[in-house]
């Protein structure tokens, strides 16, 4: 006797439940696939609708989420397109659907993750003849749903077309998806959501934005009062701060924050085609930085929104995918996530969906696991260029992506090193008003006052630079300084601005923050009866002063203020035995000696964790 089993591939209600847990980094990312089929279908106007309902929290009663829509104005779908639409993995392969989608996953997929039901309305000849069908996971549990629904002709809610944009609410085309019985989030109210959208959708879709081609708006009613209490619209949300009328705090709201850096195009054969990659580079206006070294940037409006952008911006068909940040987060990046030079460069990767496999997009179009590895390998490494994978097991095949990194790993670097020099050559402010002095200043003007004592009890000699000073004019000197900076490309005005306010600060020395080779912590000029202390960037003990003076600055820690002060009065003190060396020979001995201290302390400090 033959006996019979249950043969069915899938079991439906363990198959959804697999598809909830497909993970969303926010709900703001599973609506994105609703937008993603709007754009697809050809809306210009996206309109995200959510009620809300009182419910007992706490003993008391709060608004939260009980429904939430999205509303497009695009060409719509017959009954069989709906089906498709609805279907876990269905996809009808047209000119007018699918240039963003990947699987036919996006709809269903997303909406399951979020609510137990989900209905969708779509017409093609006037919204009085809209098709609906739905999903339902109680009654998929119960067994009581096997398959799609038949879509029929039931009217658009009455509760959606009160509150609905006239732009978003086409009255020929368009489609109405409707998350209902929302156990994923139903516990927030709808200023959470829109706060997340604003920030992530207007990220994903801000070339979209931006350049008119789709207007994203936002609407919550409360129960059925039909007169929205929350009505706004999204703006561009960009990382690399190049778009005017974003979403950056003033005042960069209405003009790029940023400036273009440079960019660059690689082009590989994937499947028999040639596909193009663009890889696009900005840093911040020097104006953004603050106009003197007093100012934290970071602690501004706007450097607060950039700190949440910090990253690698990765474009899929004019729509992101992902803010790649490992580099930041894995501490490669001088510093890491605290340095404050991270958010002030952006990086743009940009292709099409040809390259998804060199990419390795996911189905939830929020990874790109190939990039996100060739990430971790190379940033870490010091290896020249892609070909050098052996250290990391790569073929031949596979370095194309690490090529692209390379190239974003050496730029991103020269671009730390840019904004580094560019936040310490911001010009000190005369103290006019008896503010308290940064640990820089207390160091310059301590060394200072130390220095004059012992020159007037003839403990020290004067040496050439001292004579300079005293013999020049104040118009002489600041000339001097002023040449030095426009030698380094500032602007002639800007150059003689800053020439005089350290020449009238009236210190003997004065530190520079330089991008100097070798193992020099630092190099000591004379120039215009001022001895200047010219600071390696590049070297291991530049970035622990930096550290500490932050942390002194922004905490107000008494303990990092003197340190702060003490390693600096330290290079001062050199600095000063050094100018009081007349023999060209002997001085060359002592610079020598200076430069094997570096290397040292350089591979010592090298080997410490970050």
């Amino acid at each position: 006797m033959q006996m019979t089993f249950e043969r069915s591939l899938f079991e439906p209600h363990m198959v959804v439940q697999a598809m909830r847990d497909s993970r969303y980094r926010h709900p703001a990312n599973a609506i994105a696939e609703l937008i993603d089929n709007s754009i697809d279908a050809r809306a210009t106007n996206v309109e995200l609708l959510i009620q809300e309902k009182q419910i007992p929290v706490n003993t008391r009663m709060r608004w939260r989420v009980n429904k939430l829509a999205v509303l497009d104005n695009g060409h719509g779908m017959s009954a069989n397109t709906l089906i498709q639409a609805i279907r876990f993995g269905g996809r009808e392969e047209t000119q007018a659907i699918r240039k963003i989608g990947k699987y036919g996953m996006g709809l269903p997929t997303a909406s399951v993750s979020q609510c137990r039901r989900f209905d969708v309305w779509s017409w093609q000849d006037g919204i009085e003849r809209a098709v609906h069908s739905f999903v339902d996971l109680d009654d998929i549990e119960a067994a009581e749903l096997t398959q799609i629904p038949e879509p029929t002709g039931t009217p658009v809610p009455q509760e959606w077309l009160e509150i609905a944009d006239a732009d978003a609410l086409d009255r020929e085309s368009g489609t109405l998806v409707v998350w209902s019985k929302p156990d994923r989030i139903g516990g927030v109210q709808a200023d959470t959501i829109f706060r997340q959208v604003e920030e992530e959708t207007g990220r994903i879709y801000r070339h979209y934005i931006d350049s008119g081609e789709l207007q994203i708006s936002m609407a919550a009613i409360r129960d059925t009062d039909y007169a929205p209490h929350t009505d706004r619209l999204v703006r561009p949300n960009d990382p690399l701060y190049l778009m005017a009328n974003s979403s950056t705090p003033a005042p960069w709201d209405e003009t790029p924050m940023f400036k273009p850096y440079a960019s660059k195009d690689f082009v590989f054969t994937i499947n028999g085609r040639q596909e193009r990659i663009e890889v696009v580079y900005s840093i911040a206006k020097q104006e953004a930085l603050g106009e003197y070294k007093t100012v934290t940037p970071g602690n501004t409006d706007y450097g607060k929104h950039a700190r949440k952008n910090m990253g690698i911006s990765v474009i899929r068909e004019n729509r992101e995918i992902v803010l790649e940040n490992y580099y930041i987060r894995g501490g490669a990046s001088r510093g890491g996530n605290s340095a404050p030079e991270n958010r002030w460069w952006g990086c743009e990767i940009r292709f099409d969906r040809g390259c998804d496999d060199l990419f390795g997009v996911d189905h939830n179009k929020q990874m790109v696991s190939h990039l996100s590895r060739a990430v971790k390998d190379m940033f870490d490494s010091d290896a020249a260029d892609g070909s050098v994978l052996s250290e990391f097991g790569v073929d031949d095949d596979d370095a194309d992506i690490y090529n692209i990194v390379v190239d974003i790993r050496n730029t991103t670097r020269q671009m730390l090193r840019e904004i580094g020099l560019m936040l310490k050559r911001r010009p000190r402010k005369e103290q006019t008003d008896g503010g308290a002095q940064t640990p820089e200043e207390e160091a310059l003007s301590l060394t200072t006052q130390v220095t004059e004592a012992d020159i007037a009890s003839g403990e020290v000699q004067r040496t050439a630079t001292d004579i300079e000073r005293e013999t020049l004019s104040e118009a002489e000197r600041i000339e001097a300084e002023a040449r030095h900076f426009e030698e380094e490309g500032v602007e002639p005005d800007k150059a003689h601005v800053d020439a005089a306010a350290i020449v009238r600060q009236g210190l003997n020395f004065n530190f520079e923050h330089s991008d100097l080779s070798g193992f020099d912590m630092f190099r000591v000029v004379s120039r215009g009866g001022i001895l200047n202390v010219q600071l390696n960037i590049n070297h291991a003990v530049y970035e622990y002063l930096r550290v500490i003076e932050d942390e002194a600055l922004q905490t107000g820690s008494e303990t990092m203020r003197r340190a702060a002060v003490g390693i600096q009065v330290l290079l001062l003190a050199w600095a000063r035995m050094e100018d009081e060396i007349e023999m060209a020979n002997k001085r060359r001995e002592f610079q020598d000696t200076g430069q094997r201290w570096g290397k040292m302390v350089h591979r010592v400090l090298n080997k410490l964790p970050e």
